[in-house]
């Protein structure tokens, strides 16, 4: 029961290929006419086997930092606003605010992430 392995970041098999060729299957996968077969049967052809699933694993951790980045993104820039239009305004508890959404957020996707992880371990077993 010990030694059980802890993970601390995921990653992939496509996070492992060459810049040029990482970059190429992230303009594939913006591309919606692309599917994750036709992806990982280009990886194939470049001398990488990496199957469709952990293509689309893939696909959704990029598209949800992307999605957080936006996010932050877009709520620095409110923040910078608000803070223009009241230049006396003590800007901590806006801060404050980003940040405790920003907390609750990965709260949520941790656990969501740990049932997830779970549950795939769980399937293993049967």
């Amino acid at each position: 029961m010990g030694d059980q392995r802890q993970r601390t970041r995921v990653r992939s098999k496509i996070d492992e290929l060459p810049e040029q060729l990482k970059e190429k299957v992230n303009e594939l996968l913006r591309d919606t006419s692309n599917t994750y077969i036709d992806i990982s049967l280009f990886l194939k052809e470049e001398g990488y086997e990496i199957s469709k699933s952990s293509v689309g694993r893939y696909a959704l951790r990029s598209s949800a930092a992307m999605d957080r980045l936006q996010k932050a993104q877009e709520q620095a820039k409110a923040l910078v606003e608000v803070l223009k239009k009241n230049p006396d305004m003590d800007y901590a508890e806006p801060a404050m605010q980003m940040m405790l959404g920003e907390l609750t957020t990965r709260m949520a996707t941790a656990q969501e992430e740990w049932m997830t992880c779970h549950l795939i371990s769980l399937e293993d077993l049967l």
